[in-house]
């Protein structure tokens, strides 16, 4: 699991040359600035939505299109990229063309700046005979237009100037695809496909305003030549350039439901700013209230706050909060801020209602919550930092797939989910504060509460603290930092590109070189690799980064940063290779159940019960082929284990067969008052951090069912010579001794090889479910010796322990020398030996007389 307790931004500023100073424009107090370039304006909106008939109407400016061969205009399709009801494309065959008439110029592109954005949703088959133009424009608004070449890259035509080609290719799979080129004036063409940086052209030769034609063309040049075969949705041309976000590249485009600013700031009524839907406290008499100490810390920007009792209920008797039932994709977003861990999970949106049944709610580990209603509760491990402040989180749904969760913009979790979401609901209201009827009590704040149906893309989050006010220069993300490295991304925004030759970086007050300067899309990453690393786990930690784009313009953002907490293996238990079995694949499990005692869910007491202190062990030892002599099972498979029938955790059918424990059940209940040891030696085939996960069927305060601890060392099995990598003890108070620990959990392997660990967990109560895995760098898990994944951990059930080395300490005494020793003590007359076995236990009293005596322990 990435750290997401890094990058909190303190202060980002911008300075000009003064030459550019007169036109800037403050877009954001204390965020970003811009310079002389200007947002893009939509000219023409093509939405083709018209279902039926012969001619095509743009929503910017009303013009419309016509046949150019009245008996043959093209058609439309229902299927279009949306997939939503409603909502067509149309298509073009061989002579099938719209001509649109402009006779005021409303197509015009600025000739001073002659920057422009064309984009448009396209589907074609295989590689066309030649070049095909589905837009034409060639009058003194502009002389440009947009085709797809004859090997399925996208083309722009700066008519009468250049033919520029790229090798931004559009996939040939039958699906729909959206293509832009954005034009940067004086300096290049930038091509994407489906949201992404394709190609970039340099290109400095302008458009053309000469041109005289009063209109324009849809589905071929004006006069029917390089036809376009196929089909075209929501054309779209823009004056200036987007940003990359701005693209409508989203197959269903996100629509914002809500939006709660709670900028009210006195009074017992919030008021939604996207459908006016208004919410009255649920109960009268104790009302939320307003605080003014809102994430953006400007005047006049209040947020809500709710104590035991408060929430509000907002009427929705139209459903207007309504997600989309065949594409049920959403976003859910907000800033928080609520103090340490909560007793249990708390709510702060609900909507139970036939437009889509989710709710929106932090842990009780402070992590990011979601529940689609009637279906799945779905937790993440994208933390929300417990630091007294405001913060940003977000779920992502894309439907079919799963649920990506996001804290202060980052992503922090993604669960696979392909459940949808449930419409058969019927409340006419939601909630915020708490569910409906007052349950899952949120106590905290909130502000910016915000729900759109679709995918708002990361970019698109509301993340910044100060919003963005109009457009903005280079953007640079909040810092990320790991024990190895940390990183800063700057965004290209506005007609602002980053100088890669321009950067200034230091780490704690020492300026650095960056180890990696890498460009995908428009994001220029900056990394810096620790010569020493890792360095010290838990540390704090400063950045500060200066940046230039390519106009010269300067940019400057400083930030603290927390390294999370971290382990490291101790290198003296590494094995050698001949001393593991590799034959031998899995792991040894000892596992001891009672009857009755206190369940109590701590540790201290789980561990006493392994050691049979709390009672006779009345666990199946006869299951699972029987234990060994020692009384462990051996189990060559994977730590995937359910008492139930369910789809708990990650693992699971048809891809994972879950399994009961081993000797389990006994004589006593399945699923109470028992205690699984798991000791394998695990091969690290890499230097480097891991971050390892036990996913249980509950990790929360204060509820007490179950735990775990891993320790790795020379013999795991004792705590004097292994370490702590993690654990989860829920009756622990939380605090300086680390009491509730997450589940995921970092360590750092210095050197490749195999190790000697033990996992103990325990289950008090109620169900019991165990996983034990991997986090990947890509979000995804990993079983450990898991033999179907090559990038599994293996681990090996025999071993042999390594001799520990042996010690020689000598201490002065009134009776002679005292040597105190592990190992065989040997002695000799010279260094060079011979040497002979001393015997006698340690310690040992010698003479301090005769002749010089040489000692030595040996193993």
């Amino acid at each position: 699991m990435s750290n997401k307790n890094s990058a909190i931004t303190v202060g980002t500023m911008a300075t000009y040359s003064p030459k550019l100073l007169g036109l800037s424009l403050l877009a954001a107090a204390s965020v970003y600035f811009t310079g002389s370039v200007s947002a893009a304006s939509s000219l023409i909106d093509f939405g083709f939505d018209e279902g039926s008939g012969t001619k095509v109407t743009d929503t910017i400016n009303s013009l419309t299109g016509l046949p150019a061969v009245p008996a043959k205009p093209p058609t439309f399709e229902t299927a279009a990229p949306s997939g939503k009801a409603g909502d067509s494309a149309v298509h073009f065959e061989a002579g099938q063309y719209f001509t649109v008439n402009d006779p005021d110029t409303r197509l015009q592109l600025d000739p001073k700046n002659p920057s422009f954005t064309l984009q448009a949703w396209v589907k074609f088959a295989g590689n066309p005979a030649g070049r095909q133009v589905f837009y034409y424009a060639n009058g003194p608004g502009g002389a440009v237009s947009f085709s797809v070449n004859n090997d399925r890259t996208v083309f722009v035509t700066t008519l009468g100037i250049a033919d520029v080609r790229s090798q931004a290719a559009i996939p040939d799979d039958g699906a729909w695809h959206h293509i832009a080129v954005i034009h940067e004036a004086g300096k290049e063409l930038r091509f994407y496909v489906d949201g992404a940086l394709g190609d970039t052209v340099a290109y400095t030769n302008g458009v053309n305003f000469t041109r005289t034609q009063k209109l324009f063309s849809i589905g071929a040049e004006w006069n029917g030549a390089l036809q376009y075969i196929g089909s075209v949705d929501r054309l779209k041309v823009s004056s200036g350039m987007l940003k990359p976000d701005q693209l409508d590249s989203q197959a269903a485009p996100p629509a914002s439901l809500i939006a709660f600013a709670f900028d009210e700031g006195t009074g017992t009524t919030v008021t939604d700013t996207i459908n006016s839907l208004k919410g009255l406290p649920a109960v009268p008499a104790n009302s939320p209230t307003f605080e003014t100490a809102a994430p953006s810390g400007k005047a006049g920007d209040s947020a809500v706050h709710f104590e035991a009792g408060q929430y509000f209920t907002v009427n929705d008797p139209d459903t207007r909060l309504q997600l989309d039932p065949k594409n049920p994709s959403f976003t859910l977003q907000a800033w928080v801020k609520f103090a340490g861990n909560p007793a249990g999970r708390q709510v702060f949106y609900y909507a139970n209602g036939p437009g889509g049944a989710v709710s929106f709610s932090v842990n009780n580990d402070r992590t990011v919550f979601v529940t689609t209603l009637g279906i799945a509760d779905v937790r993440s491990q994208a933390a929300i930092p417990d630091d007294g402040a405001w913060h940003h989180i977000a779920v992502i749904h894309e439907n079919g797939k799963e649920l990506r969760f996001y804290v202060d913009g980052t992503l922090g979790d993604t669960v696979a989910y392909t459940r949808g979401v449930n419409f058969t609901r019927t409340q006419k209201l939601f909630s915020i504060g708490a569910e409906w009827n007052g349950a899952l009590q949120y106590i905290g704040s909130v502000d910016r509460l915000k729900v759109s149906s679709g995918m708002l893309t990361a970019a698109q989050l509301d993340a910044q603290s100060v919003p963005s006010a109009g457009a903005g220069g280079l953007i640079i993300a909040n810092p990320s930092i790991s024990p190895l490295s940390f990183s800063i991304g700057v965004t290209d925004a506005a007609g602002s590109i980053v100088d890669a030759n321009a950067i200034s970086l230091s780490f704690n007050g020492v300026k650095v070189t960056p180890t990696t300067v890498t460009k995908s899309g428009a994001t220029t990453t900056i990394t810096y690799k620790f010569p020493n690393a890792p360095i010290q786990s838990g540390s704090s930690n400063t950045s500060s980064l200066t940046i230039k784009d390519t106009k010269g313009v300067s940019y400057s953002s400083s930030a603290s940063l927390i390294v999370a907490s971290f382990a490291t293996l101790p290198a003296n238990a590494l094995l050698s290779g001949s001393a593991v079995d590799k034959a031998k694949k899995g792991f040894k499990i000892r596992t001891y159940q009672t009857d009755g005692g206190s369940q109590d869910g701590t540790i201290a007491y789980n561990e006493a019960l392994l050691a049979g202190r709390n009672g006779p062990n009345v666990a199946n030892l006869a299951d699972a082929g029987g234990v060994d002599g020692k009384g462990y099972f051996t189990w060559p498979g994977v730590i995937n284990f359910d008492t139930t029938s369910g789809a708990n955790g990650y693992f699971n059918d048809p891809g994972y067969l879950d399994t009961t424990f081993p000797g389990i059940p006994g004589t006593s209940d399945d699923s109470q008052n028992f205690v699984e040891e798991i000791v394998a030696a695990l091969e690290f085939k890499t230097p480097g951090m891991y971050t390892m996960a036990v996913n249980t069927d509950w990790t929360g305060f204060p509820n007490g069912a179950d735990g775990y601890l891993v320790r790795a060392g020379t013999n795991p099995l004792e705590a004097a010579t292994s370490v702590t990598l993690g654990f989860f003890d829920a009756l622990v108070p939380a605090g300086s001794a680390r009491g509730v620990a997450n589940s995921p959990f970092q360590f750092y392997v210095s050197q490749a090889g195999i190790y000697p660990f033990r996992l103990m967990y325990y289950q008090t109560g109620g169900s019991a479910n165990l996983e034990w895995f991997v986090l990947n760098a890509d979000g995804t898990r990993t079983l450990v010796n898991d033999a179907a994944k090559a990038d599994a951990i293996p681990a090996y059930y025999q071993w042999t322990a390594s001799a520990s080395a042996p010690t020689l300490s000598l201490t002065r005494a009134t009776s002679g020398l005292t040597i105190a020793f592990t190992g065989t003590l040997q002695v000799a007359n010279s260094v060079g030996g011979p040497w002979t076995d001393q015997p006698g236990a340690s310690p040992m009293t010698v003479q301090l007389s005769g002749l010089m005596k040489f000692y030595r322990a040996k193993q």
